[in-house]
């Protein structure tokens, strides 16, 4: 996997700190993840959390995404943070980003939407990534076979004949 943003933007140096990239995380267990699922999707990918710097201030920095193979049906690009309208950090679909075959690209604007701080200041910080449709959990109703359901009715026949025999004794 990997991650490329177009000049003058640039990812600051790796580490946890708050201006600080951390690169491909987990979701959870990395001091920079998010550390909260979403509920019916998984990211088998995990999260990418970077802090780009060397652009404008209020300009868009534009980030693509390279995964090892194409991304199944239903993919979508979900981000971690606040929001104008939520300041507290939470899960939102980043409804702009491009899902084309195995790549991502999705394009923030200083203090805008997907900026983390929420303020034009040439630093944009985000974690996000590609969320996928976890697999339903609901327990499945078992079933018989056509052979089983024959069977069945075979021998729910015998006793009602059986049955019907002592009644008419």
């Amino acid at each position: 996997m990997s991650a490329t943003t177009a000049a003058p933007w640039q990812f600051t140096a790796a580490g946890n700190g708050l201006y600080q990239s951390a690169g491909f995380i987990g979701v959870t267990g990395h001091p920079k993840s998010p550390g909260l699922a979403l509920s019916g999707w998984s990211f088998p990918y995990g999260v990418f959390d970077f802090v780009a710097t060397g652009g404008a201030v209020g300009g868009a920095v534009s980030i693509t995404f390279t995964y090892p193979q194409p991304l199944p049906a239903g993919a979508r690009f979900w981000k971690y943070g606040p929001t104008a309208a939520n300041t507290t950090p939470h899960w939102y679909p980043f409804d702009s980003a491009v899902v084309a075959g195995n790549t991502v690209t999705i394009t923030i604007v200083d203090g805008g939407l997907g900026d983390d701080d929420l303020v034009a200041n040439g630093i944009v910080r985000d974690a996000g990534g590609i969320g996928v449709p976890a697999p339903s959990s609901a327990a499945s109703i078992p079933t018989l076979g056509g052979w089983a359901l024959i069977l069945l009715s075979a021998l729910l026949g015998l006793w009602g004949m059986r049955h019907s025999r002592r009644l008419g004794r």
